[in-house]
C-alpha cells in the first residue's frame, strides 16, 4: 500500500510542477507590451546614428598604365586635388523649418559645454582603412556644423552624428578646378549616399572621352556592383553579366571605354549585390586637341517626367538633351504629353514666369536605347526644361560653353560644360553645401504648383542667417544669384530652403568661374530632398 501511494503522489507532484510552469508562463505573457517597448527603446538609442557620404576626389583621366595616346596631346594632368565643404544639422534645428535659430528653445546645452557646443553634430572622415579622424568643424550653439577642407587628394568618407543619436541632416560636396590644358573645367559634385541602384544618361565613349564609372565602398564588406550599358545601338551585350568586385574602403574607376566600343551617347544601369555603394559618374570630353571640359553627374531614377530647373545658357553657348530607355524600367507615361507619334518624348523650354520657350521632339530611337537631341532656338538666359516621355526614362542636359584662348594651333576655342540632372520634387528643407563657396553662383527655385519658401546662408562660421521669404507662383522660378543672398558672398559655406507650407519645389545651384586664360568654367548641381519633413514634432519659439 505504501509503494503504490508513493506511486500516485508521482504523477500528482508531476501535475503541481505544469501548473506552476503554467503560472509562470502565464505571468511572463501578461507583462504590459508597454514596458517590452520600453526595453526595446533602451536598447536602441544606445547605439548611434552616422550619416555617411562618399567624395570622390579628383579627377583621374587616364588610370594607372594607361597610355596617354597623342603624343601631342600633353597638356598637363587634372588637377591633384579638390575643395570640399560638409555641412551637418541636428533634426531637431528650428532652421529646418524656416525659424530663426536665435529663436531656438528646444535643445538642452551639452555636458560640458553650457553654451551647447556639444549638441552640435559631430563630423569625421575615414581613411582607407575606416579609421575615423574627427576634423575641428566651425560650429555653433545652435545645433549645426560646417566643415571646410582646401586640399583633399584622394576619395574620402565624411561621417556626421549627433550626442543623442539621431541621424544629423547632412550635405557634403567637393569642388575639382583645373584652370588650364588638356583637362581645363570646372566639377561640383555631391558626396554621395550609398545605394544599391543608380542610373545615368549622357555618358559617351566617342574618340578623345576619357567618361569613367566610380564606385565606392564605405562599409565593412566587399560589395559586387553588375553594370548594364546602352546605346544607340540599343543594350551593349559585352556588359551583359560584367561584375565588379569593390573592396571594404575602396575606390574604383571603371572607364567606359573598357565596357563598350566607340558610341556616340551611352546609358547605364548599375545594381549592386552586397554592401550599398556610393556612386558617380566623371566625364572629361575633348574634340581632337581641344579641351572640352569636365564634369561630375550624380546618378537618377527613371522617370516618365523630367525637370531641369535652373538651365542655364550662355551667350555663343549650347544645350543638348540626353535621353536612355534601360532596363530599370519604372511608371509608364501619358501618351497625349507627347506631340509627334514617332517621338519618345517631347522637350519644353520654360522662362521664369513659366511662359513656354520652345518644344523640341525627340525621335524614337528604334532598336537603340540613348539618345542625344540638340535644344536649338534658346536665347542665353536660365530656362526650366520639362521632358515628358511615352514610358520612364534617364536623362541629363549638358549646356556648353566656348571661351577663352585657343590652345597652340588648335582651330576651336576651348569649351566647358555643366550637366543638368533632373531635379526631384522637395516638401520640406534642402541643405547645399557649396565645395568651392558661392561666388559667382546662382540659386534656381522652381514649383508646378506654388510654393511658399524660405532662403537662408549657412556662413562658414557655422551660423545661419536670416531666412528670406519667396512666393513662388504656379509654374514659375526664381534665380537668386550669390549677392542677393548675402553682402559677402565669400562668407557662404552653403545654403538651405525650406517649404513653409509643404508647397512642392525644385531647385539647382549653377556657378560660373574663370579660368586661367580669361575664359569661363562652368558647373551644376541639382538640390536635393535631404530633410525630412516631421511630422508630430512641436518647434518652440521665443517671443
Amino acid at each position: 500500500m505504501t509503494g503504490n501511494r508513493e506511486n500516485s503522489r508521482a504523477p500528482l507532484a508531476a501535475l503541481v510542477v505544469c501548473a506552476i510552469l503554467v503560472l509562470v508562463a502565464s505571468v511572463v505573457i501578461v507583462v504590459p507590451e508597454k514596458t517590452l517597448t520600453k526595453a526595446s527603446l533602451a536598447t536602441a538609442t544606445s547605439t548611434s546614428t552616422r550619416a555617411v557620404r562618399a567624395c570622390q576626389g579628383p579627377i583621374d583621366a587616364r588610370q594607372a598604365g594607361e597610355s596617354a595616346g597623342d603624343a601631342d596631346f600633353a597638356g598637363g594632368a587634372p588637377a591633384s586635388t579638390v575643395s570640399m565643404s560638409a555641412i551637418a544639422l541636428d533634426p531637431t534645428s528650428n532652421a529646418l523649418y524656416g525659424v530663426e535659430q536665435s529663436s531656438q528653445t528646444s535643445f538642452e546645452p551639452g555636458p560640458s559645454d553650457a553654451g551647447g557646443k556639444d549638441a552640435a553634430p559631430r563630423i569625421a572622415r575615414l581613411d582607407a582603412e575606416g579609421h575615423a579622424t574627427e576634423v575641428d568643424p566651425a560650429t555653433s550653439a545652435l545645433l549645426n556644423a560646417v566643415y571646410s577642407l582646401e586640399t583633399l587628394e584622394n576619395s574620402s568618407v565624411v561621417t556626421a552624428s549627433t550626442a543623442d543619436g539621431a541621424e544629423p541632416v547632412v550635405d557634403a560636396t567637393q569642388a575639382h578646378v583645373t584652370g588650364s590644358g588638356d583637362y581645363r573645367g570646372f566639377a561640383l559634385s555631391r558626396c554621395a549616399r550609398a545605394t544599391t541602384a543608380a542610373s545615368f544618361a549622357g555618358l559617351t565613349t566617342r574618340a578623345g572621352t576619357s567618361d569613367a564609372l566610380v564606385l565606392i565602398n564605405p562599409g565593412s564588406r566587399a560589395s559586387r556592383a553588375r553594370v548594364t550599358a546602352f546605346s544607340e545601338n540599343g543594350v551593349e551585350p559585352a556588359t551583359q553579366g560584367s561584375d565588379i568586385v569593390v573592396g571594404p574602403g575602396e575606390t574604383i574607376r571603371v572607364p567606359l571605354a573598357t565596357l563598350v566600343d566607340e558610341r556616340e551617347t551611352v546609358a547605364l544601369d548599375v545594381e549592386v549585390h552586397g554592401t550599398a555603394l556610393a556612386m558617380s559618374a566623371e566625364l572629361v570630353r575633348r574634340d581632337g586637341l581641344v579641351p572640352m571640359g569636365t564634369e561630375h553627374v550624380q546618378p537618377s531614377t527613371p522617370e516618365s517626367t523630367l525637370v531641369f530647373p535652373g538651365v542655364a545658357v550662355r551667350d555663343g553657348g549650347s544645350a543638348h538633351l540626353a535621353l536612355a530607355r534601360t532596363a530599370r524600367g519604372g511608371a509608364p507615361g501619358d501618351p497625349a504629353s507627347v506631340r509627334a507619334e514617332d517621338s519618345i518624348a517631347t522637350a519644353r523650354a520654360f522662362d521664369s514666369k513659366g511662359a513656354l520657350m520652345k518644344e523640341w521632339e525627340v525621335k524614337d530611337p528604334g532598336q537603340g536605347a540613348s539618345i542625344d537631341t540638340a535644344l536649338e532656338g534658346l536665347d542665353s538666359g536660365t530656362y526650366t526644361i520639362v521632358v515628358s516621355a511615352r514610358s520612364s526614362v534617364v536623362g541629363t542636359v549638358n549646356s556648353r560653353v566656348a571661351s577663352g584662348a585657343r590652345q597652340g594651333d588648335t582651330v576651336g576655342l576651348p569649351e566647358d560644360f555643366a550637366t543638368y540632372t533632373p531635379g526631384e520634387g522637395i516638401d520640406s528643407a534642402s541643405i547645399l553645401a557649396l565645395g568651392r563657396g558661392a561666388a559667382g553662383g546662382t540659386l534656381t527655385l522652381e514649383s508646378e504648383s506654388g510654393a511658399q519658401l524660405s532662403v537662408a546662408v549657412i556662413k562658414r562660421d557655422g551660423s545661419i542667417g536670416t531666412g528670406a521669404a519667396h512666393e513662388l507662383e504656379a509654374g514659375h522660378s526664381l534665380t537668386l544669384a550669390a549677392s542677393d543672398l548675402a553682402e559677402d558672398p565669400s562668407s557662404i559655406a552653403g545654403v538651405i530652403v525650406v517649404s513653409q507650407d509643404g508647397g512642392l519645389y525644385r531647385g539647382s545651384w549653377s556657378q560660373a568661374i574663370a579660368a586661367d586664360d580669361g575664359g569661363t568654367l562652368v558647373t551644376t548641381l541639382p538640390l536635393i530632398a535631404n530633410a525630412a519633413r516631421a511630422t508630430g514634432m512641436t518647434v518652440r519659439v521665443e517671443h
